[in-house]
């Protein structure tokens, strides 16, 4: 017999949320090569959590090593010093486990709606 194992993580990432913003934790980030020319994506993982209807909702947003650019406000919504001028480094793997605050819009995706985190802001609770 071939069964299917879900959770309750998986029911819940077909949960549409509220447009705006809301408070969450980073649960992961998975470092992986592109398919198309093996240039480092990182998936995020990020978890709803305000004790509400979306508590528990999972949402995911890639970023690419090419597009540096589309990271640094969620590198600032946890405080990064981001050097205009000279640039630098940072770190993903320091996020994990941290409060963020996230901007979520509503989007078709192969015609069915998908949640699609579109910018970062501080935690209004930093614990």
């Amino acid at each position: 017999m071939a069964l299917l194992k879900y959770g309750t993580e998986d029911v819940l990432r077909g949960k549409m949320v509220e447009v705006g913003w809301h408070e969450a934790v980073v649960k992961e980030i998975v470092e992986s090569a592109a398919a198309t020319d093996g240039s480092t994506n990182w998936k995020l993982t990020v978890v709803i959590r305000e004790g509400g209807k979306f508590d528990g909702v999972p949402l995911d947003r890639y970023f690419n090593e090419k597009a540096p650019g589309f990271a640094l406000n969620y590198f600032k919504a946890h405080g990064a010093n981001i050097d205009e001028k000279n640039g630098g480094d940072l770190d993903f793997q320091k996020t994990i486990g941290r409060p963020i605050g996230i901007f979520v819009e509503i989007e078709e995706y192969q015609k069915r709606p998908k949640n699609v985190i579109k910018d970062f802001r501080p935690p209004k609770n930093k614990a």
